[in-house]
């Protein structure tokens, strides 16, 4: 894969990550505050539970380095805004804003891209809710 179609692939990526984590952590801070109210203590559990799964199911299957698939991580965690991978260093960075410009046609990589999206979230629920099950059945 040539350079600006990784660095496009990146973005792809990186874009479909960002919609699918803002809104997780952002239901993570509300069920967090929400935690210390007991009528909703069990709801928000469950929410709490669901955006951790759901960020850590989407990392590992969406945020990859296009060119080697290696979740893009470095040794405090996710790697948010890096310029090359930090594994087989191939650079996320576009050289002009004609590389930009150029579309990147890999309706296969979409298709991937959703499905794996789609997976990630289903076992997130899964998980939250058989996590959630568990734990009110142990009170």
């Amino acid at each position: 894969m040539s350079n600006y179609k990784v660095a496009l692939e990146y973005r792809r990526r990186r874009k479909t990550w960002l919609l699918v984590v803002v809104p997780s952590m952002l239901l993570f801070a509300v069920s967090f505050i929400s935690l210390y109210l007991e009528s909703f203590i069990d709801i928000a559990f469950y929410f709490v539970t669901l955006s951790i799964t759901t960020f850590i199911f989407i990392s590992y299957a969406i945020y990859r380095c296009p060119q080697c698939n290696a979740v893009i991580m470095n040794r405090q965690g996710i790697y948010l805004n890096p310029d090359e991978c930090p594994k087989c260093a191939t650079s996320f960075r576009c050289e002009s804003a004609d590389e930009l410009n150029t579309n990147l046609h890999g309706d296969n990589l979409k298709i991937d891209i959703w499905k794996r999206t789609s997976m990630a979230l289903l076992a997130s629920c899964l998980f939250s809710t058989i996590f959630a099950l568990l734990a009110s059945g142990v009170q």
